[in-house]
């Protein structure tokens, strides 16, 4: 806890002396770098072969789906 609070107060202490367009940009990817970081850390994983469900979506849904898709195919190769 002590180490993080040393980082973000030198953090802080490098963008409050940015004086060029190169700092500007190092600030800029190191602050990216850290949200991506931290977006790692803390949001969950969905495997590849996973499918997300939709709460809304509904056996007749999917029915009425391939109906309709099955219907879209005989018309385009009739």
């Amino acid at each position: 806890m002590l180490q993080k609070s040393l980082e973000e107060e030198k953090f802080k202490e490098k963008v409050e002396a940015i004086k060029d367009r190169i700092e500007i940009d190092w600030a800029i990817e190191h602050y990216t770098r850290l949200v991506l970081i931290t977006c790692d850390k803390t949001i969950p994983k969905i495997k590849d072969n996973q499918k997300l469900k939709i709460a809304w979506w509904s056996d007749e849904l999917e029915r009425l789906k391939k109906e309709a898709a099955t219907k879209k195919r005989r018309i385009r190769c009739a």
